[in-house]
């Protein structure tokens, strides 16, 4: 299964370098993009990178609070209603923007930041939990914050002779029937790390989940051809 996102555009470097050191500027340097025509394209686009004639699960990157949900979720359910999509999911969203796109379609798929020292998210795994919706953990280790783990989820970690990743990802497995965890961010969390993330690209490795979440970004700064590049870009 193959799925990728669109609903962002990118806005600068990912990092820069400042008088105090180098920052990374995060989500101010890939702005939410929602228009029904961008989102369009970046599905066009996704297919045709990827070489295919329909999406599996194609999930709106971010809510774009300039562009009323309506437009954004309307014309994700257009492209299905095509044949190009075969799901829908959403990424980063409360309990009040899930409820508004499923009036709109149905939404298979919820992306959001969640882990063991995040939970942020719960409340909208709760609704997942409730009503069947896949939920994908988005940084299932804080993005590296839980290398210098200590107290509990070390002292398990040593317990059972494993990595501290493997643990947070045991966590995840077991807090909901509806985590579908990304195959990569898996065998990440296994000695190795990196190494095992690139292994897991061309192994499609993993566990429960990695068959029904092979996750293939396609976003790039590719020409789009003539019969895209109507649409805006940025």
């Amino acid at each position: 299964m193959i799925a990728t996102k669109a609903g962002l555009t990118r806005n600068g470097p990912d990092v820069v370098d400042t008088d105090s050191g180098t920052r990374r500027l995060g989500p101010a340097a890939w702005p939410p993009v929602g228009r029904p025509e961008y989102l369009r394209q970046q599905a066009l686009m996704s297919m045709r990178r990827l070489g295919l004639e329909q999406i599996d699960l194609f999930q709106l990157h971010r809510v774009d609070p300039k562009v009323p949900p309506a437009d954004q979720v309307g014309e994700l359910r257009n492209l299905q209603d095509e044949g190009k999509l075969v799901d829908i999911g959403l990424s980063q969203v409360t309990v009040e923007q899930l409820a508004e796109a499923r009036s709109i379609t149905r939404i298979a798929t919820v992306q959001s930041r969640l882990n063991v020292a995040d939970r942020g998210a719960q409340d909208v795994l709760d609704v997942c939990g409730r009503d069947g919706i896949g939920f994908i953990p988005w940084a299932p280790m804080a993005q590296g914050g839980l290398d210098a783990a200590q107290g509990v989820l070390a002292e398990t970690a040593h317990a059972h002779a494993a990595t501290v990743g493997q643990v947070a990802n045991a966590w995840l497995l077991a807090i909901s029937d509806v985590v579908i965890p990304d195959p990569w961010d898996l065998v990440a969390g296994a000695p190795g790390g990196e190494p095992s993330r690139r292994r897991a690209a061309s192994e499609r490795g993993g566990g429960r989940g990695a068959d029904r979440c092979c996750v293939a970004p396609a976003y790039g700064t590719a020409d789009p051809g003539p019969e895209l590049s109507a649409a805006p870009t940025h």
